[in-house]
């Protein structure tokens, strides 16, 4: 009963939701598919690092 409960809180307080996140799946599906993946990766790890040596 509580997980249709949220599930219909979420659809009153964001009825558009699906399609806006349809509308960016498309175009984001079609980058990863042309971006080579190690890039990014190679990017964005050593960022994740960071707060470890924060200490």
């Amino acid at each position: 009963m509580h997980d249709i409960a949220v599930a219909w809180l979420m659809t009153t307080l964001a009825p558009n939701s699906p399609l806006l996140v349809f509308l960016l799946a498309l175009p984001a599906g079609a980058i990863a598919d042309v971006v080579d993946r190690r890039k990014p990766f190679s990017i964005t790890f050593p960022h994740s690092l960071f707060p470890i040596f924060k200490k």
